[in-house]
């Protein structure tokens, strides 16, 4: 349904790319911090009333911005900057969109205790909903991060990154690309990037290791 409103790539990228921009400047965000030293704990969570409401249309402009199918227009390699910038953005776009449900779980939770809603606070102790919120909230984002990526393999889309970036994943060859496989190992080597992109620069065509362990490849489109 979307795909008739789709406008030229190059000019579709650029709207997207400056909307999300403007998106997450305006949205305020959502930080949530809890950390304890030789028994001493910290809390502090804040969050901008319009985080939610923007982390939402970010989400729905991410997901459902028509993208035109394009073929690939070049034999050279994508760069590792570019690869390195997509997911930067994809990852920035997931935080941005559920970070604020998170963030406002907390704020509600710590309004019970105090019989107050604020926006942010901080103390110098813990709760044990702290953890008991965080620990769940953080997991569940990040497994959010490789849903995201591993849904839009299978469906052969690009993700709002790869999108404005210009490039998407395709197969070696012949074969059937695993996408289990390939977002499996990329989460596993984005945790040891330094390593990651030494690899990938000593090599003429820039891929990943997970590249050639999942048969896909990056194109230029």
């Amino acid at each position: 349904m979307f795909q008739r409103f789709a406008l030229e790539n190059k000019t579709s990228r650029y709207l997207l790319l400056a909307g999300l921009v403007l998106l997450f400047f305006v949205s305020g965000g959502a930080t949530s911090n809890s950390t304890c030293v030789n028994g001493r704990c910290w809390v502090e969570v804040s969050q901008s009333p319009t985080a939610l409401p923007v982390g939402i249309v970010i989400a729905l402009a991410a997901l459902f911005w028509p993208r035109r199918r394009s073929k690939n227009n070049s034999k050279r390699p994508v760069l590792i900057l570019r690869r390195l910038g997509a997911f930067v953005l994809d990852f920035a776009i997931v935080l941005a969109a559920l970070s604020p449900f998170l963030g406002l779980a907390i704020l509600f939770l710590e309004a019970e205790a105090t019989g107050e809603f604020v926006w942010s606070f901080s103390r110098d102790f813990s709760r044990p909903s702290d953890w008991q919120i965080m620990v769940p909230g953080i997991l569940l984002i990040q497994l959010s991060v490789v849903a995201y990526f591993y849904s839009h393999n299978v469906l052969n889309r690009q993700t709002a990154g790869k999108f404005i970036l210009g490039y998407t994943l395709v197969s070696r060859d012949d074969k059937k690309p695993s996408y289990a496989v390939a977002t499996a190992l990329s989460v596993i080597g984005m945790c040891m990037w330094p390593i990651s992109l030494f690899l990938a620069a000593r090599r003429a065509d820039k891929v990943f290791w997970w590249d050639n362990a999942s048969n896909t490849k990056a194109i230029l489109v």
